[in-house]
Order: structure tokens, then C-alpha cells, then sequence
């Protein structure tokens, strides 16, 4: 399994976290990364990584 795809840098506008929740960030590209830090995928990601480095 490779981790890449899961911690690219460019993401989308988040279909599934409420707008208010990141509100704060003016910037969209630091937006729409806070929304991704959030998603299922970036926790299985970050899961992956620990488990890994404890091999």
C-alpha cells in the first residue's frame, strides 16, 4: 500500500465537512487541506504511516 496518494498536496473543497467547520482559514488551499485532515482517508493514511514506522 503506498501512502502517496492518501497525503498529496492539492485537494478539493470538501463535499462532505460543513463550511463553517474550517471557516477560519482564509486561504482555500489551507481550507480545503484542514477539511481533508478530517476525512476517513487521511486518518487510514496517518494510520497506515504509524503502524509502519513501528515495524
Amino acid at each position: 500500500m503506498s501512502i502517496a496518494p492518501r497525503w498529496a498536496v492539492t485537494r478539493e473543497k470538501s463535499k462532505t465537512i460543513p463550511p463553517e467547520i474550517n471557516a477560519f482559514w482564509q486561504n482555500q488551499g489551507f481550507y480545503n487541506c484542514a477539511d481533508y485532515a478530517m476525512s476517513r482517508e487521511f486518518i487510514a493514511g496517518l494510520e497506515y504511516l504509524i503502524e509502519t514506522s513501528q515495524r
